[in-house]
């Protein structure tokens, strides 16, 4: 036959071989017809991994496409029709195949349905929650709000005391309007909070308690009661402090099945991030309720770190119980059986968050919290109205000064004399154009460059190229909207996430801040001209700005994405439970294994158990003690402690002291040596010392000195010049030498061969230091022309290692004994690598005979600071490396202990088992 109805043979019970090619395709008609075993000739492609599943299953054989012959196809086929067990094995795969959930093809055509419902699904209904009355929470949600509506109804909704004053042609704006009292917060009680308070975690929990109160003063407003009226579909929710707003989505979900997600106007708080399972380590992570005066803080002293463990674990605990014990007050006015805060997170299926991860530092990812906030408006300095754009492009200015601080912070509620500060900073900026977003009433005596105005449009301010600098409160819309327009920013930080953003931005070189009770006109001045003066500011802001818009897709439309994939998700709730009574063939066997009813592991510890345990670690131990002790006996070192020779032996000249030891090998030193220097009562693990460098700057960028913290750059004519290499540990770089000559029996003196191959690997090299490129006929001087040696240093750096005696040693940032030096010792006392003995040299060949040496010390290195002293040695290693007499001693210590426990156990049991035989 040229054609045959493969799936009707395959499926009628007499079939009982298939000999084919072993394409899926019938593979499958195979199990799926009769549960024919299968003969396989596979010709290419899949045909032969298929082959080989079967015949491993024990369901085919197979045949060689170029091996064929008549005897092999009648034996194999014969072995299919023969033995059972081939059937057998087809039949217990067809089992397998078809026993699934759902049928197959049905849930594939669910999946493209599912794809077809989130690519063409009609418009959802959705709604966000921002915190009670907070424009700036609610500006921050926004952007969201209308990339959303440009396919769905999206409403904003708030309960507030006063109108936000939002505009928007796409996205509707509810507002529910209460009456303020001493229950709610008044702007009297803002301000004195924002000017008087520091960020603590045990005092923002009265914003739940305020939350709750305006939840019971808006319950009878008609405008709630038709949001809570309302199928949304989703309902987003400001994560901030959510006893009103978390309690309200709970409420739709209740009524409608809308599902909720959260949404981080800022970086999540503690309590918030460990519900919803985004911990955050507290040792690594900045403290969230930094205070005012912390601002410059690393984050790196213990004090510090201790500091934000006990606040974060007293947000957790505290925050967490309060926060839940109100929001279920607040669940029970909207009848509610359960609406803490555990319950919230619960609920919410994923997080979006609008706090970009290029401001914060590396963190864990989950991956139902997505990263939205990194994105900037699309307005230019084209849309500055005609007022504001004559000011900015006055042709007498030399740029312009922006100077707003939020919707909340009022300047008048702060310390007395505040405002006459501000004024008599901004007008001696005569050169520049001032604009100063002021609510306030008190502008008698500000000068002509100083523009004050209720309100600005400050996207358009600050994308305009003349603002140099921005005066701000530190809110993190501020901050994304200074970094679009790369302007950098001197922060006066209030309350809440102002103090972190501060810190984070600070501690990047792109702002300066100011202490909210501590304001004086000077600091003003002086910290704004850091800002216009030193371009490494702008610099910084522009470096940001690049890994802030550097996203393989704009944050709001993956952020929409997120949310509209939920729109067709079935909830949890829904999900079709799967019947109790299953057919017998997916019933599991019933064996303790099966049902996982093994017994429990309980080992019962006794006496006799213990002894062979100690007993075994106790002599392995002594062993591994007496094996290091014989092997650090074996090595030899004879170490030179030199540093008093300058006022021993020493011989004047005009650049150094050279001094002289004479050092006697009782015995010749076969095999590798090596020569090391040493220094004790130095601590390179000072968290100051050891991070005061720039790896970049090793690896050829002569220009970045960020982290070199004091020892960056050096001023000359007002000019920044670069210190290079820059930091505290390059400038403290070891700069003895050495050399050492053999003084043979007839008197004659040989200088020792030694080599820097062996002193550190070559990837290591290679990877972590470089000269800058040359190009043309450049020297290496020509490359760090423009930088300054460190102040300690008598040459610099492109001269580093010109006049040394050994010829391999590498110049510059290839140095050998500068990259030495920059390998960071972990203990006061230490040894450094400093050459390794020549065997290529005939006389060396076998090591370093016995007899006299004469050790000449250039001695450059002062200790008298740190009290220290300084050593050569010479070392003959073995297996066990350099002599450590310490770990020997400890193994034999630790072995003998355990000894001396076993034979203590052997007594005991010794006594018991006596006790037992002769009670008397």
């Amino acid at each position: 036959m040229k054609w045959a109805p493969q799936q009707d043979i395959l499926a009628h019970p007499k079939t009982l071989a298939f000999f084919t090619h072993g394409g899926l395709k019938s593979i499958k008609e195979s199990i799926c017809g009769n549960n024919v075993p299968m003969l396989i000739l596979p010709f290419f492609a899949d045909q032969t991994r298929n082959a080989n599943s079967f015949v491993l299953r024990g369901i085919a054989e197979s045949i060689h496409k170029l091996r064929i012959t008549s005897e092999e196809i009648v034996e194999k086929l014969r072995k299919l029709l023969d033995h059972p067990g081939y059937r057998n094995c087809a039949r217990k795969l067809n089992e397998k195949y078809q026993d699934n959930l759902v049928d197959a093809l049905d849930h594939g055509v669910f999946q493209v349905e599912k794809v077809g419902r989130l690519m063409l699904a009609e418009s959802a209904n959705v709604i966000f929650f921002e915190f009670f009355g907070s424009k700036s929470h609610a500006l921050t949600m926004l952007p969201l709000a209308e990339r959303l509506a440009k396919d769905h109804n999206v409403t904003l909704f708030t309960i507030t005391i006063r109108s936000l004053d939002i505009k928007s042609e796409r996205v509707t704006i509810l507002e529910t309007f209460i009456e303020p009292d001493a229950r709610t917060l008044t702007d009297e009680m803002i301000g004195r909070v924002f000017w008087f308070s520091e960020m603590r975690p045990w005092r923002t929990s009265y914003l739940y308690e305020v939350g709750l109160n305006f939840l019971e003063k808006s319950l009878e407003d008609a405008v709630l009661k038709g949001v809570l009226a309302t199928p949304f579909d989703i309902a987003i929710v400001d994560e901030s402090y959510t006893s009103l707003q978390g309690t309200i989505a709970l409420k739709l979900r209740e009524r409608f099945g809308t599902k909720i997600v959260a949404f981080a106007t800022t970086e999540m708080m503690p309590v918030a991030s460990s519900l919803r399972s985004f911990n955050r380590n507290p040792i690594i992570m900045p403290n969230t309720f930094l205070s005012c005066s912390e601002v410059y803080s690393k984050h790196e002293t213990f004090p510090e770190r201790i500091k934000t463990f006990i606040d974060y674990s007293v947000d957790i605990l505290f925050s967490e119980v309060i926060a839940s014990r109100i929001s279920k007050r607040a669940g029970n006015l909207l009848g509610l059986p359960d609406s803490s805060k555990i319950q919230f997170f619960q609920k919410t299926l994923i997080t979006l968050n609008d706090y970009p991860e290029q401001f914060s530092v590396t963190s864990p990812k989950a991956h139902d919290m997505f990263q939205i906030g990194s994105h900037c408006s699309s307005k230019t300095s084209q849309n500055l109205p005609q007022e504001f754009q004559d000011f900015i492009e006055d042709p007498k200015s030399r740029g312009t000064i922006y100077v707003a601080f939020g919707s909340y912070a009022n300047l008048d509620s702060g310390p007395s004399g505040t405002i006459e500060k501000f004024k008599d900073a901004l007008n001696q900026f005569r050169n520049y154009r001032v604009i100063w977003s002021y609510k306030g009433n008190n502008t008698e005596n500000i000068l002509e460059h100083v523009k004050i105005m209720k309100w600005a449009p400050q996207q358009d301010i600050l994308a305009h190229p003349k603002t140099l600098a921005f005066f701000t409160h530190g809110g993190l819309k501020s901050m994304k909207e200074g970094i679009c327009g790369k302007v950098p920013m001197l922060f006066l930080p209030f309350y809440g996430d102002q103090t972190r953003n501060a810190n984070a931005f600070v501690l990047r070189g792109i702002a300066e801040s100011i202490h909210k009770l501590r304001i004086t006109s000077e600091e003003i001045v002086e910290k704004l001209r850091k800002l216009l003066d030193h371009p490494g500011y702008r610099n910084s802001a522009r470096r940001l700005n690049e890994k802030y818009l550097d996203n393989p897709m704009n944050p709001l439309d993956f952020g929409a994405f997120q949310v509209e994939k939920l729109v067709q998700v079935t909830m949890p709730d829904d999900i079709p439970k799967i019947p109790r009574h299953r057919g017998k063939k997916n019933e599991p066997k019933n064996t303790p294994w099966k049902q996982q009813n093994l017994p429990a592991l309980r080992p019962h510890y006794s006496i006799t158990s213990a002894i062979p345990v100690t007993g075994f670690f106790g002599l392995a131990t002594l062993i591994m003690g007496i094996a290091l002790y014989f092997g650090h006996q074996r090595s030899l070192e004879q170490e030179v402690i030199y540093t008093n020779c300058a006022q021993i032996n020493a011989t004047a000249s005009d650049q150094n002291t050279i001094c002289s030891y004479t050092i006697t090998l009782d015995e010749k030193y076969e095999g590798d040596v090596k020569f090391y220097y040493g220094l004790t009562n130095f601590y390179q693990n000072n968290r100051l010392y050891f991070n005061s460098r720039n790896d970049q700057q090793l690896r050829g960028d002569v220009r970045e000195t960020d982290g070199c913290d004091p020892l960056e750059y050096v001023l000359v004519n007002e000019t920044k010049v670069p210190i290079a290499p820059c930091g505290m540990v390059a400038d403290s770089m070891f700069n003895d030498t050495f050399n050492l000559f053999y003084i043979t029996d007839n008197k004659t003196i040989t200088k020792v061969a030694w080599t820097t191959r062996g002193v550190l690997g070559a990837t290591e090299m290679k990877r972590k230091f470089r000269n800058p490129p040359r190009t043309g006929n450049q020297t290496l001087c020509d490359v760090f022309n423009n930088t300054m040696p460190p102040p300690s240093w008598r040459v610099p750096i492109c001269q580093l290692g010109l006049n040394s005696s050994d010829a391999d040693v590498g110049l510059g940032f290839e140095n050998i004994d500068f990259m030495v030096w920059m390998k960071i010792a972990a203990l006061p006392r230490f040894r450094k690598l400093y050459r390794v003995l020549n065997r290529q040299v005939d006389m060396f060949s076998d090591g370093l005979p016995a007899g006299n040496y004469n050790l000449v010390i250039n001695y450059h290195y002062p200790v008298d600071s740190f009290n220290g002293d300084k050593s050569f040695v010479i070392a003959r290693e073995n297996w066990v490396g350099p002599r450590n007499l310490f770990l020997p001693v400890i193994y034999l210590v630790v072995g003998t202990f355990l000894l001396l426990v076993t034979i203590l156990f052997i007594l005991i049991w010794l006594k018991q088992k006596l006790s037992r035989v002769h009670p008397n």
